[in-house]
């Protein structure tokens, strides 16, 4: 019977060696390069957002509230708010940043109307003549508010490395606010010479005074990583600060201040660092 014969060529044995050999170095590469991307982190980066924040609170309204007014904070507008920050990654899931912010109310507004009548503002006023109760002039107070804040927030990352990366943070701040009252009611009655006409209101005259107070807040967020050095957010957040009784110009008015912010910003990386 015959013998089938197998001729083996040592050419085949170094040609499968190559294979295996251009295999193992293209792994080793794929290999390497991820791990050498992920040993650059981002350890500073700068942060800029701007949004919308609203001051929260009972406004004051009831059937009784002529007899302690209208509450100061919540009865704010909402206005634009500005933050910026220099955060510091000590890992890939947690980091700190250091924040100068600022917010702005532009109006104040509660309705003072009776039920059923018409709406009008709390600082609206209206100037007669006793003789004969004619209007002589009629307009509206003015009153903003004014925020700055420096504080630390920690900020934990929830998938590091995805182009999505929730985040939750909270942290500490010192704050100066300061409620801006231009009585105009007063003014036109010294303009036209009708001081004898003004009855003061002691409760829209030095409604509050400056504050330099302890806050907190916390708020979650997502940021969308754009590459290696950008990267854009959107957060919400919860603020609160602590009030000194002094610079409340009423009993009455005696409240914290609360508001609820959204913001869109921005993340530049300054820093890398190489963790072997």
């Amino acid at each position: 019977m015959a013998k089938n014969i197998v001729i083996f060529n040592p050419m085949d044995r170094k040609s499968l060696w190559m294979r295996q050999f251009s295999l193992g170095i293209f792994l080793l590469l794929i290999f390497f390069s991820g791990t050498l991307s992920a040993q650059f982190e981002q350890k500073l980066s700068l942060n800029v957002s701007a949004g919308y924040f609203k001051t929260l609170g009972w406004d004051g309204w009831e059937e009784n509230w002529e007899e302690h007014g209208p509450s100061l904070m919540p009865n704010f507008k909402g206005g634009p708010s500005f933050t910026a920050g220099l955060q510091y990654n000590f890992s890939r899931h947690f980091s700190v940043e250091f924040q100068l912010g600022y917010r702005y109310a532009p109006s104040w507004y509660f309705d003072a109307s009776p039920e059923g009548e018409e709406a009008h503002n709390y600082l609206h006023f209206e100037i007669y003549d006793e003789a004969t109760s004619t209007v002589l002039a009629a307009g509206e107070n003015y009153m903003d508010l004014n925020n700055v804040h420096l504080g630390i927030a920690p900020r934990f990352y929830f998938i590091p490395g995805s182009r999505l990366n929730p985040f939750v943070y909270a942290g500490l701040n010192l704050n100066y606010t300061d409620v801006y009252f231009d009585n105009v009611e007063l003014q036109t009655c010294e303009s036209e010479g009708w001081l004898d006409l003004y009855e003061e209101n002691p409760e829209l005259v030095n409604w509050f005074e400056y504050n330099v107070g302890i806050g907190f807040m916390a708020g979650v967020g997502v940021e969308y990583v754009i590459n290696d050095s950008w990267g854009i957010f959107v957060m919400a957040s919860y603020h609160f600060i602590s009030l000194n009784d002094k610079a409340f110009f009423k009993d009455s008015y005696l409240m914290n201040y609360h508001d609820l912010e959204i913001q869109l910003g921005a993340r530049f990386s300054l820093l890398k660092s190489k963790t072997l």
